[in-house]
């Protein structure tokens, strides 16, 4: 840490008649506004009984815990507010040091940082929408996994020469934003298209070199995911009407989720043919795993199951609320699972706990 002399920064309340352990008799205080591009200045510690002093400052940002972390390099007395910072608090950590001891002592807590443009504009008209339809006004928008959104809109007169940036800042904890320019004209007419990989906050930003960029809150994009599953079964024999039963179902190779997201958990739902006569279950159910790049991992271990029964993977995130979930809920297309090149054999369809089995000799 940088070590400052404090007479540099700060007005001093000193004894001079003797050389005692330092004492802040004052704690530090943050002046200016918490917004990002803004500075903010540290001021009024004041220290008694202390000469020949190394002062050492520390900004901290508040974490998720509740606690404060210090910043890397911000040691100064003036901070430049950073975009890392926004929703986040601040706060100042000041060490006294002499040779006859030390003191420290924190500023009061900021307000969360706000972005200096987190308010409407007026003039400024955007739009989002499907890319495949004319954009419409984004208040909370779903898209399906991949698709493109077109961004249409109109800058006013005193932004005309401000280069334009939509940006979509994830809801879901791991994914970094995505950036991409939008052209304008002359007249300011807007146009361009992204692609939400995951349920993000979307916002125009307006940067026009002269201050901190300025950013305007347009809504919520959701993405709703695509499931592509391919099944594979072993043949479990036939029942006393000559149907093919199946067991044990396994995901093959190209079973995703798309985007791609590691970690969502997916459970089992079967249907058997015909009239619907009825749910084929898992004798044992085994949710299934999205891992890294969205691939799927896990089975289903089933007995005496048709043959001819569909399948499906579910996900559902409990919440309908893109801003508060990776996706909207979404499930599957119904597929039935491929075969096993198996001979058939006349096994009883009967629960395990009551088969017999002969010995092999």
């Amino acid at each position: 840490m940088r070590s400052l002399l404090l007479t540099l920064f700060f007005g001093l309340a000193l004894a001079a008649t003797c050389q005692a352990a330092p004492v802040i008799t004052s704690p530090p205080v943050i002046s200016g506004e918490a917004l990002v591009g803004q500075h903010l200045v540290v001021e009024d510690t004041q220290v008694e009984e202390a000469m020949d002093i190394d002062l050492t400052i520390n900004w901290e940002r508040s974490v998720d815990t509740g606690s404060f972390v210090e910043i890397a390099g911000a040691h100064d007395t003036a901070y430049l507010v950073d975009a890392a910072d926004a929703g986040n608090r601040l706060r100042v950590h000041v060490v006294v040091e002499t040779a006859e001891g030390r003191d420290e002592s924190w500023s009061t807590a900021t307000a969360p940082v706000a972005r200096a443009s987190d308010v409407d504009q007026p003039g400024v008209r955007l739009r989002l929408g499907p890319a495949r339809n004319a954009p419409v006004a984004l208040a909370q928008w779903a898209v399906t996994a991949g698709t493109d959104v077109a961004v249409s809109g109109q800058l006013p007169a005193g932004q005309l020469e401000a280069t334009a940036t939509i940006v979509l800042e994830p809801t879901v904890a791991g994914h970094q934003p995505v950036r991409t320019p939008v052209a304008g004209d002359e007249s300011g007419r807007l146009s361009g298209t992204i692609v939400p990989l995951v349920n993000a906050v979307a916002w125009l930003e307006l940067d026009s070199g002269l201050a901190a960029p300025q950013r305007i809150r347009l809504g919520v994009v959701g993405v709703r995911p695509q499931i592509r599953l391919r099944l594979a079964a072993s043949r479990d024999g036939i029942d006393g009407q000559g149907r093919t039963l199946i067991r044990d179902l396994a995901l093959l190779p190209g079973s995703v989720v798309a985007p791609g997201v590691a970690g969502l958990r997916l459970s089992w739902e079967g249907i058997l043919p015909g009239e619907r006569l009825g749910t084929a279950v898992c004798r044992r159910s085994e949710r299934v795993l999205s891992a890294s790049a969205g691939a799927l991992r896990g089975s289903c271990v089933t007995r005496g199951a048709w043959s001819r029964a569909r399948w499906r993977l579910v996900y559902d995130p409990g919440t309908s609320d893109p801003g508060s979930s990776p996706y909207l809920s979404a499930t599957s297309v119904w597929v039935r699972p491929q075969l096993r090149a198996l001979p058939l054999s006349n096994v009883p369809n009967l629960p395990r706990a009551y088969a017999t089995l002969r010995s092999w000799n």
